[in-house]
């Protein structure tokens, strides 16, 4: 479930601008820089136009990582600037989130593919411990 107050607006040093949800800080005390994220979403200024009208359009940041349910790690020392996005950015934000499913259904997803793969990676440990070993037996001949 998405909390509203973990939305951030960053600026990225690469000048990348996104909105995501922070699904984890880093501990700085650990020398640990890494930020966990998900709901990642670029935002792409056009115009203005010949009225001077701006037009921003939210991009998924990464390719094949739109799905909602899916989290990415962002490296703080990228990030140039931090803003705690206006009400009518989130309130587009949401609603893009919530076309593709609600966070009960992202949440729910995510448990289930997390579960999805820990039983496969259980059912390969268990495979090649049935296998027979690579070991082939070796019965001398006597010979008198």
């Amino acid at each position: 479930m998405i909390d509203i107050k973990e939305v951030k607006q960053f600026k990225l040093s690469n000048g990348d601008e996104i909105v995501c949800d922070v699904v984890e800080w880093p501990d700085y005390d650990q020398d640990i820089s890494d930020i966990v994220i998900r709901n990642a979403f670029q935002l792409i200024g056009y115009g203005p136009n010949k009225e001077g009208v701006r037009y921003y359009q939210f991009r998924p940041w990464m390719v094949y990582q739109d799905d909602p349910a899916f989290v990415q790690v962002l490296n703080s020392n990228h990030i140039i600037a931090e803003a705690n996005p206006p009400e009518e950015l989130l309130e587009q934000f949401v609603r893009i989130l919530q076309e593709n499913a609600s966070p009960e259904d992202i949440k729910d997803y995510a448990d289930k593919k997390l579960e999805e793969y820990i039983d496969k990676l259980e059912a390969q440990s268990l495979k090649d411990e049935k296998e027979e070993p690579n070991i082939i037996p070796f019965k001398p001949k006597i010979v008198h």
